[in-house]
């Protein structure tokens, strides 16, 4: 999605508002939700709303976050959203850049998880085996009547792309020529 994000051809579209679709402190700042959102904003001529809070947190704490009426405003715009544009990880890269605690890890490997998207970890049959706590949108938003992009090149992603695209709530992939053809094959 950074990659995406960098790529874009900068237009004029200030009635546009670009949200991150969830929390995202604590990546590195490159690939945080917060500055790929704004990168976007800036490159479309478009307004941001931000969402500061980190990805992954405990349930308790997220209900706290969003009773804050400033989080709250940004969550419900986040779900109101028609197009929504979501990276896909491979639990490889996940696990090296220490997105997970070792525990996590352990579990992702015994229930064969292959695929992250949205804090939701899929094996490769497409089935969720497992899912971090996080504030913004969440599977059951997608399902709503809105347009889901994927987004994941590179060969190492073709079977997260696969997993997370069984699920079927995506409409449309943006992947490169390494991975598509990985996935044809």
């Amino acid at each position: 999605l950074a990659e995406v994000a960098s790529q874009l051809i900068p237009l004029k579209k200030p009635d546009l508002l670009i949200l991150p679709a969830r929390g995202g402190l604590g990546e590195e700042m490159e690939i945080q939700a917060n500055t790929i959102s704004a990168k976007i904003a800036g490159k479309l001529g478009a307004s941001y709303r931000l969402l500061h809070i980190p990805d992954a947190i405990s349930e308790k704490i997220a209900e706290e976050l969003r009773d804050n009426q400033q989080i709250s405003q940004v969550i419900s715009l986040i779900r109101e959203s028609e197009v929504i544009f979501l990276s896909v990880s491979n639990i490889k890269e996940i696990i090296r850049r220490g997105q997970v605690e070792e525990k996590e890890a352990k579990l992702l490997k015994e229930r064969e998880a292959v695929g992250e998207a949205l804090g939701y970890f899929f094996n490769s049959s497409g089935e969720i085996v497992y899912s971090k706590s996080s504030i913004g949108i969440n599977i059951e938003d997608l399902e709503k009547n809105k347009k889901v992009v994927l987004i994941a090149g590179g060969k190492g992603k073709s079977e997260a792309i696969e997993a997370v695209a069984k699920k079927g709530f995506a409409d449309i992939l943006i992947t490169d020529e390494g991975a598509a053809e990985k996935i044809l094959n």
